[in-house]
């Protein structure tokens, strides 16, 4: 058996997991695939991009119980075909985690702005001032002790978790199965475009295999965060501990995406969910509850950035934490402080942030049509009101958003 030593549990890895892969684009998906395919296309996709990520944590979880003694992510291509490889493989993991948390920062005030309207910009001048003091509030306390802030990290997720099966559970009560089926593989839509009922922009979604290939190019950075718990695996209480996370984090992770993004097609015909401004799921809730539903949307919406950007301040300097420790980096950056977190690497990765942050005040400052508070009308949008399904080159491209909102609402 397996003895156990002080360090981050089982539910606290989950949380690392489930916390690094849903931030704001659980949020949004729901519109994403709208614009993009048919319920039937989007249940396929979802089977097959399952089918493919569930390989990926099976793959995990072998190569953590098959080289217990690795750690980190960048560990194996080290180990497989040596310190250029590891190097590459580690910097390029570096990079990519922390340059999403400027997204996080802009997401979050754009959400409070539905509060207060004068953050709804994201990148103004009192916008950085607070989102630099969130970054640096989380990096203080990553400083004081990894394994307390993934405890953290953990109570987090069952607070977005729990945000999002209210919304599930709502789906569920007010699900109509003569909604869903009603254009189950999008040839009505389809035959409308043809017949111009929906202007001369309007895009058909195409055969069902160019929508589930769309679909899965949206659904491929849902999972960005899955090895969540192969990064901090040297701080596991203990080690098996780190393929149980990550194959239980993934099952978590398929039943809200699955849920979030099919069963709002059961309330509203995927026509007039692709209508909707992102992230669509504030504004099916908001119609399904009225008053409350907008405002508990974007809350739930604050809360998972806050966690999700709390993970991935632990995951970037972890990484170079360890790889100063396979002589990749310099030794400073894996020196540990009194509460045995690295705060070199920390403090590097506060400061990047930090000046992409600054970069952002001189970004021309976004607009929108409509406060993420606002209740979405309950009137569908009829053939005079054309959906968002606007062209084939931007139903291939996640980054394509309706010309009402030009924020950026990150898929992660």
């Amino acid at each position: 058996m397996e003895e156990k030593k002080k360090g981050i549990g089982l539910i606290g890895l989950i949380g690392m997991v489930i916390s690094s892969c849903i931030g704001s684009g659980v949020f949004a998906i729901t519109g994403q695939l709208a614009g993009v395919a048919s319920p039937g296309a989007v249940l396929i996709a979802w089977l097959i991009v399952g089918v493919g990520f569930l390989a990926l944590a099976f793959s995990l979880n072998n190569l953590t119980e098959k080289r217990s003694d690795l750690h980190g992510i960048f560990s194996y291509a080290d180990a497989g075909w040596g310190p250029l490889a590891g190097f590459i493989s580690g910097w390029g993991y570096w990079l990519s985690a922390w340059l999403g948390n400027v997204a996080f920062a802009t997401m979050m005030m754009s959400t409070i702005g539905c509060f207060y309207p004068a953050f709804l910009p994201g990148n103004t001048i009192p916008c950085i001032i607070i989102a630099s003091i969130v970054m640096w509030a989380l990096t203080y306390l990553v400083i004081r002790g990894v394994e307390s802030a993934a405890f953290l990290n953990a109570i987090v997720m069952v607070c977005k978790v729990a945000a999002i099966a209210v919304t599930l559970i709502f789906g569920i009560f007010l699900f109509n199965a003569g909604i869903f089926t009603a254009d189950f593989w999008g040839n009505v839509y389809d035959n409308a475009v043809a017949a111009g009922q929906y202007g001369p922009d309007a895009a058909p979604l195409g055969g069902v295999g160019t929508q589930i290939f769309n679909c899965m190019i949206i659904m491929m950075w849902c999972f960005v965060g899955i090895e969540g718990a192969s990064v901090v695996s040297s701080r596991a209480a203990r080690k098996t501990d780190v393929g149980k996370a990550t194959l239980i984090g993934f099952i978590c992770l398929m039943l809200i995406y699955v849920g979030a993004s099919v069963l709002p097609y059961g309330y509203m015909s995927s026509t007039e969910v692709a209508a909707l401004d992102y992230p669509a799921l504030v504004y099916v809730f908001s119609s399904m509850a009225p008053g409350w539903g907008g405002p508990f949307i974007s809350i739930a919406i604050i809360i998972s950035i806050l966690g999700s950007w709390l993970s991935f301040t632990i995951l970037p300097a972890e990484t170079t934490s360890e790889m100063a420790d396979y002589k990749l980096l310099p030794a400073s950056w894996g020196k540990l402080n009194s509460h045995n977190a690295p705060s070199m690497s920390l403090l590097i990765v506060g400061a990047c942030t930090q000046a992409f942050l600054i970069v952002l005040l001189f970004r021309p400052t976004p607009t929108t049509s409509r406060s993420p508070c606002a209740p979405w009308p309950s009137s569908s949008p009829g053939p005079s009101q054309p959906p968002t399904r606007l062209s084939g080159a931007c139903r291939t491209r996640t980054w394509c958003r309706p010309p009402s909102v030009s924020w950026p609402w990150p898929s992660r």
